[in-house]
């Protein structure tokens, strides 16, 4: 009996420690009472009547969001991170960035945990990490949360979620940090909320809709993350929620207070990620690295000679993992300082040195799209080690896909395997670290590949809409080379 009482004992230790390094260990109950008087309600009124439809954690089916319950149910919650009244949430809880933007929001009426309510002005936005900050003006002094250091907690470690679900005011899930650097800018990016430029923390607590922007706490109520996603399946909660961490809250809120918005460092590049497969083809071997894109005009990347395919390996000594959220990384380095950085250029490694400059998010251009699609017949050779159909550049094709003269390479013409990743109408310009003109010199390089044994080899490709990645391909046995005409092919306009 006294081994049961005595694993008890060490099991209700573990489940309460603080993730600062070994400290004392604090019970849960205490945690929640140094943190409940600091987390508030967010009602937002819009001007037409209309309510929220854009929260990210409630464009779903939510099946007891109904008339069953009972009340006026907030938008989401807050928490207190200045006594003289600054609060901070998620953008999404006050409605998306065009009803933010547009004077849509007619007031943000924020209630404190004793019952006063204040209406609440917008002080700083910041839509790339879905934060902004709100300013009240209390009565007195109110009570303020503490932060941890979100660099400090580590996967396993305990923590629990305050938040206002439904019309069910401070409710607290426990839970365990289940992974750090959740890369979620891809699946952001097709949502089209922001929040994009955050390597989330992801949590297994339950949480609700009305739970974003609350404080995720370590075990002695101090902050460590906001939630701001939930994964929801339309069935049921599946215990999977991300939280931004505390670092990147503390550096929002002293930025937003100051200036009203965000500055961060750049480079003027435009990079895409590339896989374990492109990374093994270009002999980089256990490291992983990013392929640059584009180099802006009269940029710090400029002036450090740095150019378009160059494939970046680490920036101011961190190395591109294969989970890296790249442009948080280049969002965040010291401006005006000089970093060093480290390339792969033609299969040759440089160091080079950049000077970060800065800019505002307002002052980053969103890409166009272009969906327009046609389809032509194009003369196209049909290559036995790949399945893909290549046609050279000529006069007539460069018209019809608007390729660019200064943009050589081999363009294809036709893709037979619905797993290729590369678009009809995108131009081969590199097989691995060789640039190629021409199909005679893909094929010439195919075979190098098939010679030395290589499964795969990695393309360096511009696509219809310019962007400019590396793509690993498998080969087969061969490069014989069969030429047909009046192949259809497909592709979306430069």
């Amino acid at each position: 009996m006294r081994r049961i009482f005595v694993l008890l004992l060490l099991l209700e230790s573990s489940l309460c420690c603080a993730v600062n390094g070994g400290g004392a260990s604090f019970s849960i109950r205490n945690g929640i009472k140094a943190v409940t008087g600091s987390v508030v309600k967010i009602i937002v009124v819009y001007r037409d009547g209309g309510d929220n439809g854009d929260l990210i954690d409630s464009n779903r089916l939510f099946p007891y969001a109904g008339n069953e319950l009972k009340g006026e149910q907030p938008d989401g919650t807050g928490f207190i991170v200045d006594e003289s009244g600054y609060v901070v949430t998620n953008c999404h809880v006050l409605g998306s960035r065009q009803k933010i933007q547009d004077n849509s929001i007619e007031k943000i009426r924020v209630i404190v945990p004793n019952g006063d309510e204040y209406d609440a002005k917008i002080a700083g936005v910041d839509y790339r990490t879905d934060i902004v900050l709100l300013k009240i003006e209390p009565k007195s002094k109110l009570p303020c949360v503490k932060f941890a250091d979100s660099d400090a907690i580590e996967v396993g470690d305990g923590v629990f979620a305050v938040g206002n679900p439904y019309v069910y005011d401070n409710t607290v899930t426990f839970g365990i940090i289940s992974h750090k650097e959740r890369d979620l800018s891809g699946q952001i990016a097709e949502l089209g909320s922001g929040g994009d430029l955050v390597p989330y923390m992801q949590v297994d607590a339950v949480i609700n809709q009305g739970n974003s922007g609350g404080p995720l706490c370590t075990c002695d109520g101090r902050v460590v993350g906001m939630i701001t996603i939930i994964f929801y399946d339309g069935a049921r909660n599946t215990g999977i929620s991300f939280a931004i961490p505390s670092k990147i809250i503390q550096q929002d809120v002293e930025q937003l207070r100051k200036n009203g918005k965000m500055k961060r460092s750049w480079l003027g590049i435009s990079v895409t990620p590339f896989n374990r497969s492109v990374s093994d083809a270009l002999g980089l071997g256990e490291r992983f690295g990013c392929v640059i894109q584009k180099v802006d005009n009269a940029s710090p990347a400029i002036a450090a000679g740095m150019q378009s395919g160059d494939i970046l390996l680490s920036v101011n000594d961190n190395h591109i993992s294969e989970n890296s959220n790249l442009e948080y990384m280049l969002s965040n380095l010291p401006i005006d300082k000089v970093v060093p950085i480290q390339i792969v250029r033609d299969g040759v490694e440089m160091k080079l040195s950049i000077k970060v400059g800065s800019r505002n998010d307002e002052d980053k251009a969103e890409p166009a799209e272009d969906d327009m699609s046609v389809k032509k017949s194009v003369p196209c050779e049909e290559l036995d080690s790949i399945t893909l159909g290549v046609s050279n550049l000529t006069p007539e094709i460069r018209k019809y896909f608007n390729i660019p003269a200064d943009l050589n390479g081999v363009l294809v013409a036709r893709s037979d395997d619905s797993k290729n990743e590369i678009s009809v109408g995108s131009v081969i310009i590199k097989v691995n670290h060789q640039l190629i003109g021409n199909t005679v010199e893909l094929r010439s390089e195919l075979q190098k590949s098939i010679n030395a044994g290589a499964k795969t080899v990695a393309f360096y490709v511009c696509d219809g809409q310019s962007r400019r990645f590396y793509i690993p391909v498998k080969l087969k046995n061969s490069t014989k080379a069969v030429v047909k005409k009046d192949i259809s092919a497909s592709r979306k306009s430069r």
